[in-house]
């Protein structure tokens, strides 16, 4: 926020300089300008480049101006006066940028987070961000993978978007209590407070499952398959069966119902029931095997969890009758 006036002083002897701010082009004369250091007082020696700093941010904070001006004049030790003479209009900008307005929710379908706020300020800013999981306790969250309006050259606007890769930079997390903070500092160094978002929640923790278990069910051709599975939220189940001990997995299996597909609730003993003498009749085999996997509304994806090999009979006996004569 420091201004550098510079002028060129000729005089035999030395000189007294003072300066007057206006910012008004030069109508009135009235900015405070008491903290200013350099070539401004008593003694001046005569010369070319002669510089005086003002510190328009302790005197004048909270301004963004384009019409100020400065008027300087001479004094020697013989009482001799300059007429002041005046600078061109110059901008200055000591007003902090404005953010409000920041909110942040994860996008559905996707581990990303969308951030968005207002900026205002006459100058491009540079834009930064911390996370918290903590309800804004600490701000130690990693945020590497952000893109769009964030880091330098960021023009003021309403609804400037940001966005996180959570999936990246925190992932396996499950929590209502994320928060983000936004804070911008133009090209003069001056800089916003943070601004902060409410809580909001995360979800870049795959569904667990575990427990599968699979086995016929006496006197039907139905098979049971059962599981648990823990999650914050509903899950689409999918399964595949295999013939052979998992190295193919290749078994119809379009006549499953139960705790498969979408919106399943997690719990324990979650249950599916095949009907196998439907899509894989006349079959009799000790290597049967089934695997599941669920994926959340985030599209979070367990790994695929196997069953132990199971025994299934869908063949028919076959009675060979002989007749002796």
């Amino acid at each position: 926020n420091n201004v550098v006036f510079t002028y060129t002083l000729t005089d035999l002897s030395i000189a007294t300089v003072e300066i007057d701010i206006s910012e008004d082009s030069g109508a009135t004369w009235t900015v405070t300008d008491t903290s200013v250091s350099g070539d401004i007082g008593a003694g001046i020696t005569s010369g070319a480049g002669k510089s005086i700093t003002w510190n328009a941010g302790t005197d004048f904070n909270e301004q963004e101006q384009t019409d100020i001006r400065v008027r300087a004049r001479a004094l020697d030790v013989f009482g001799n006066q300059s007429s002041f003479t005046q600078s061109a209009n110059f901008t200055l900008d000591t007003k902090n940028p404005v953010v409000a307005n920041v909110s942040a929710t994860q996008n559905s379908g996707l581990n990303t987070v969308a951030i968005t706020y207002d900026l205002s300020d006459a100058h491009n800013s540079t834009v930064e961000l911390d996370i918290s999981e903590d309800g804004g306790a600490t701000w130690t969250v990693t945020d590497t993978s952000v893109s769009g309006a964030v880091g330098a050259g960021i023009t003021s606007g309403t609804s400037k978007a940001i966005t996180w890769d959570a999936g990246t930079d925190f992932s396996g997390q499950d929590q209502s209590d994320i928060r983000v903070r936004v804070r911008a500092t133009d090209t003069f160094a001056n800089s916003s407070g943070n601004a902060e978002s409410a809580n909001f929640s995360l979800d870049s923790k795959a569904p667990a499952i575990t427990n599968v278990a699979a086995s016929q069910t006496a006197g039907s051709t139905n098979v049971s398959f059962t599981y648990d599975l823990v999650d914050s939220g509903a899950v689409n189940i999918a399964l595949d069966i295999s013939q052979d001990s998992g190295a193919t997995w290749i078994v119809t299996d379009a006549s499953v119902i139960g705790a498969v597909g979408a919106d399943v609730v997690p719990g324990t003993d979650k249950t599916i029931i095949w009907d196998a003498g439907t899509d894989f009749d006349e079959e009799q085999q000790s290597d049967m095997r089934v695997r599941i996997r669920g994926f959340d509304t985030h599209n979070n994806v367990s790994a695929n969890i196997q069953s132990a090999d199971f025994i299934l009979d869908t063949l028919n006996p076959v009675v060979n009758v002989a007749v002796h004569l």
